[in-house]
């Protein structure tokens, strides 16, 4: 069973009669095309499709007339038996009631922690921690500075482009950013 509950679907999931609309456009317009475009390429350098998500926002919910919605994707490649680096792809807040619905934002999340045991529970302090969020500008810019830590496509052809943008920093920026365990014990 892919729904958990009220508030959280795991992917891939079945369409079921009392889904939000809300659940099968998150999947059709930003989980199954990342998916298909990053799953080979982040797999050639040991990146694994480790979960993908579309949830409720629970905070700060003003009634449950209405809910909004995030969706994840999560790519994960162990450095060491102990030692994970993750690209986590965050849909932002969204609804098919917001304006301008067929606007969706989101962030690429950049992570490298050390975990305790096989409960995957985060060593806290670890002196190896990296976390960011990528920048969208051009060039050689890894981390992000202000906005430019927010991601934008209306369209399929939109979210492919900024796909092949993402690879090419990915493999020049982000690989040796998150993998480079110099000096990290």
């Amino acid at each position: 069973m892919t729904r958990v509950n009220d508030y959280l679907w795991l992917i891939p999931h079945d369409p079921l009669a009392d889904d939000p609309p809300e659940i099968s456009v998150l999947i059709e317009a930003f989980v199954e095309p990342l998916i298909q475009i990053l799953s080979e390429p982040l797999a050639a350098h040991g990146y694994n499709l480790s979960d993908c998500d579309v949830m409720v926002k629970l905070d700060e919910r003003f009634d449950d007339t209405y809910d909004t919605f995030y969706a994840n994707v999560r790519f994960v490649k162990y450095l060491q038996p102990n030692i994970m680096a993750r690209v986590h792809f965050q849909h932002n807040e969204w609804a098919l009631f917001l304006p301008q619905p067929d606007v969706h934002n989101y962030f690429i999340n950049l992570d490298r922690f050390k975990t305790l045991d096989d409960t995957m529970q985060a060593v806290p302090a670890w002196e190896g921690r990296l976390h960011t969020r990528l920048s969208n500008l051009p060039g050689d810019v890894l981390q992000f500075e202000d906005l430019d830590q927010q991601w934008t496509f209306t369209t399929p052809a939109d979210l492919a482009g900024q796909m092949g943008f993402f690879l090419d920093k990915f493999e020049r920026l982000v690989v040796p950013w998150l993998e480079n365990l110099v000096g990290v014990t």
